[in-house]
């Protein structure tokens, strides 16, 4: 099912580009500039999952790996002019997760900033100026911005019985964006216009900013990185590529690229600097919690919560376990922890961290195994050399190498239970663990490696 929409939403973005390619701005298609999936109404997508669907595209052969070819010709050209020696390395700020050491460390001696959206509160707390896209700010031309909506609009009324350009959701969110995205393209152009840029690193191209920065420094021949946000579970996120290069985890994730079209060569593979701390932080030998018993942590989600709520509960029935609970951010932050909670009171065994200043890696120091389900924490756990098991999600096969360890529901408790008694089991463990690390992970530090590779860009 998964599939069968992929390919449905993948035919229907490449519809949109078609469609609607005049309506650009200094020569950039506007409709690249969007995170397309966020415009498509919910019902819709629902309907996506459906073979049916396919009768009301114009579009119907779909292959993989024409995806990135098919984006590359309304992109500029990626070719990287010379680049100015004295510029300097710019770090969009979001979703780029790197840790302070990793900005000290590797970013203080070479001439570099910080990039964000307003300005913060600390100018240099991390020994990198910031630079704040509000001092280009771009206050706005009312009567271009109204044309380019007319122009939209023109086009929308050619297709009011399109199923998704005719969709009042769709037309109403796209037409209301144009504003923001040309005040942006011009606010980013007079940055990159005022401050000599020699790299940019992005920490996603899924947000406007983020994806609009590269757009423009391809226009201006400026290489750039895209640092891998997170395992790669919602396709839609990951594509197109837009950066002179896609930094990824390992070969499982170069595979994949390669799979959609995207060339060989603009995949690297350096990790990510938010998991160096794994393996040069010291940890505390003492554990903090009761040594006696068998500290399982579970880290959910917000996709299922009853199969959570069903774990939790047979494993507290279980004298010889004490659980952690750690939920889902968006589970924390949407206050949709109410079932967690009953259980942390009904059962003692059961305790619930809320607190987003817990750190991930200081609960890792003080458990025994760990449960979850598609979800980088799964990989940050076997980095950790956890013993994991993983609650089986069939639309997402990144853990199937875990083998007997990618579980359904049903199966968890039961193999805990076996796996803390049995010796060859725990070996088979390790070495289903080492083995997915060569394929998934094969480097410790990362942040010298994407120093490296910017280097490799600028010199």
């Amino acid at each position: 099912m998964k599939e069968t929409y992929l390919k449905h939403y993948w035919l229907l973005y490449m519809e949109f580009m078609e469609v609607f390619k005049s309506l650009t701005y200094k020569n950039i298609p506007l409709p690249l500039l969007i995170n397309f999936y966020q415009f498509i109404e919910e019902t819709i997508k629902n309907d996506m999952y459906q073979d049916s669907f396919g009768k009301n595209l114009k579009y119907n052969n779909f292959k993989k790996e024409e995806i990135q070819p098919f984006f590359e010709k309304f992109l500029p050209n990626n070719q990287t002019s010379k680049v100015d020696p004295e510029g300097l390395i710019v770090l969009n700020h979001d979703y780029i997760r790197f840790p302070a050491e990793t900005f000290k460390e590797h970013f203080t001696t070479s001439p570099s900033a910080i990039l964000t959206r307003k300005k913060p509160r600390v100018s240099n707390d991390l020994g990198i100026p910031y630079h704040s896209l509000s001092d280009y700010q771009d206050l706005g031309d009312v009567h271009l911005e109204t044309s380019i909506v007319k122009k939209a609009e023109t086009i929308f009324s050619k297709h009011v019985n399109h199923i998704v350009f005719g969709n009042q959701f769709f037309k109403e969110k796209f037409k209301a964006l144009i504003p923001t995205m040309i005040r942006l393209f011009n606010t980013i152009e007079k940055y990159l216009e005022m401050v000599s840029v020699k790299c940019l690193v992005v920490g996603t191209i899924e947000d406007i900013n983020s994806r609009m920065l590269v757009i423009l420094c391809r226009v201006k021949g400026i290489p750039s990185i895209c640092m891998q946000h997170g395992l790669i579970m919602g396709e839609e996120a990951y594509l197109p590529v837009f950066t002179t290069k896609v930094a990824v985890y390992g070969y499982y994730e170069k595979d994949w690229y390669k799979e959609r079209g995207t060339p060989e060569s603009q995949v690297e593979i350096i990790g990510h600097p938010r998991f160096d701390q794994i393996f040069t932080r010291k940890f505390p030998s003492k554990k903090e919690l009761d040594s006696t018993k068998i500290n399982v942590l579970i880290t959910t989600n917000h996709i299922n919560q009853m199969m959570w709520v069903k774990v939790i509960k047979s494993l507290a029935k279980l004298p010889q376990f004490n659980i952690i609970v750690k939920p889902h951010p968006w589970e924390v932050g949407k206050k949709k922890c109410t079932d967690y909670e009953e259980l942390s009171s009904t059962y003692h065994s059961v305790n619930l961290i809320l607190s987003r200043n817990v750190n991930l890696y200081d609960l890792f120091n003080n458990i025994d195994f760990v449960i979850q389900s598609a979800s980088t924490v799964g990989l940050e756990a076997i980095l950790f050399q956890k013993p994991i098991f993983i609650i089986k999600n069939p639309m997402y096969p990144y853990f199937d190498r875990m083998g007997k360890f990618n579980l359904d529901e049903t199966e968890v408790v039961k193999t805990i239970i076996q796996f803390s008694k049995d010796k060859e089991m725990q070996k088979e463990m390790a070495n289903l663990r080492r083995r997915f690390i060569d394929q998934s992970y094969p480097q410790k530090l990362s942040g010298i490696k994407l120093v490296n590779l910017i280097k490799e860009l600028t010199s």
